[in-house]
């Protein structure tokens, strides 16, 4: 007898206000599994507001673990 497997896909994250998720996967449905990252990237004239804030790991294929952090204008 054979058992399949279903990999469990953490929620979309929502797109920060000025800041992108990468990669892009980050913000669609069923695309994060166990193990994935999703990397804040502030925009021009914007600025992480913690250098240790903006990875975002996906565990046990349900929830994010990590600090996802804010972009603040310069």
């Amino acid at each position: 007898m054979f058992l399949l497997q279903t990999a469990i896909a953490c929620i979309p994250l929502s797109t920060p206000a000025g800041g992108t998720l990468q990669p892009p996967r980050c913000t669609r449905a069923n695309a994060n599994i166990n193990g994935d990252k999703c990397v804040l990237q502030c925009k021009d004239g914007y600025v992480i507001d913690d250098i240790q804030h903006g990875v975002l790991t996906c565990k046990s294929g349900v929830k994010w673990e990590g600090n996802m952090g804010r972009c603040n204008r310069k």
